[in-house]
């Protein structure tokens, strides 16, 4: 591993900015720290010394090409992606069509707060992390740990 990954990789280190969304092999969480299910991921990835790289996509907000790639992996509507529920939504429900795959792009690319999270993402496979047992059967399935079981109860 070269010194650029080592500095790109998140153990027990602060924020870390990392510009590609994928590296070979590497786990990557999409990440916002005033998110209080984000933040239960992050630390639970911590906690079971799983390797992963940290992007907070508020600061550094994934280009439409990532988005694309991004909801590729996902295996699910555009849509899926965003925060219908979030007031911060509100003036844009009747003038995005969530059904039209670059409407979302390029919405969530102007306002990434829109966007779901937390998200882990493999090389070719992505999960959005709600509920948070949905992640740790990702984990589990993509082989970064070795049993899902954990008490996610103080998430």
């Amino acid at each position: 591993m070269n010194n650029i990954t080592k500095k790109r990789i998140c153990c027990k280190k602060q924020w870390v900015r990392f510009f590609t969304l994928y590296s070979v092999n590497m786990l990557t969480l999409i990440h916002f720290a005033g998110c209080s299910k984000s933040q239960c991921l992050y630390n639970y990835l911590r906690e079971h010394n799983t390797p992963f790289i940290l992007r907070d996509y508020m600061a550094s907000p994934l280009s439409p090409g990532e988005l694309n790639a991004l909801i590729t992996n996902l295996a699910l509507p555009a849509r899926a992606l965003v925060r219908t529920s979030d007031s911060a939504f509100a003036p844009f429900q009747k003038t995005v069509d969530l059904e039209n795959h670059q409407a979302v792009i390029e919405l969530l690319a102007r306002h990434p707060a829109l966007m779901q999270r937390p998200v882990l993402c493999s090389q070719d496979k992505a999960v959005i992390g709600r509920p948070l047992e949905r992640a740790v059967c990702f984990l589990a399935q993509q082989g970064y740990i070795s049993t899902p079981g954990t008490d996610l109860s103080k998430c």
